[in-house]
């Protein structure tokens, strides 16, 4: 499984198309950069960059990963904001229960890392991980109060 910090990475190049210039926008210093695509791509099994002296370009792959990618990071921002606000907020109105609502390939991949992370700030607030369509998740979320998608 790849990590957050790759997904990072792997959107980063997407837009740079430069090792060099990736690394110092994020930064980290650019051997770490190459080393975790090459690490993403060795656990995925697929190369997902071209590169040549003209630049790092996304293969087919490649693109269709960073759409994915795109879409999980800002899920887990919008995770870590709602932990945020629960945690603050929780005391005054007696939340228990956060029900996120999650398709397949964000709910299988990627959320028991967030909900690992996100734990610490919320300590003992349940998160339940319900498996739905993405059209089935917006219409959740506009009659779950506590509820995310």
């Amino acid at each position: 499984m790849i990590t957050i910090e790759q997904m990072q990475y792997i959107l980063e190049l997407s837009k740079t198309h430069s090792f060099h210039k990736t690394a110092e926008n994020l930064y980290v210093s650019q051997p770490a950069i190459s080393k975790a695509i090459k690490k993403a791509e060795d656990e995925l099994s697929i190369k997902l960059f071209e590169r040549s002296s003209q630049g790092v370009y996304p293969t087919q792959a490649g693109l269709e990963l960073v759409k994915i990618i795109d879409e999980l990071l800002i899920h887990f921002s919008d995770l870590y904001l709602t932990a945020n606000y629960f945690s603050y907020y929780r005391k005054s109105c007696d939340i228990k229960v956060v029900q996120i609502y999650s398709h397949n390939s964000i709910g299988n991949y990627v959320l028991p890392q967030i909900v690992t992370g996100v734990h610490s700030y919320i300590g003992d607030l349940e998160l339940r991980v319900i498996e739905v369509s993405p059209e089935e998740s917006l219409d959740k979320i506009k009659i779950d109060p506590n509820g995310i998608g």
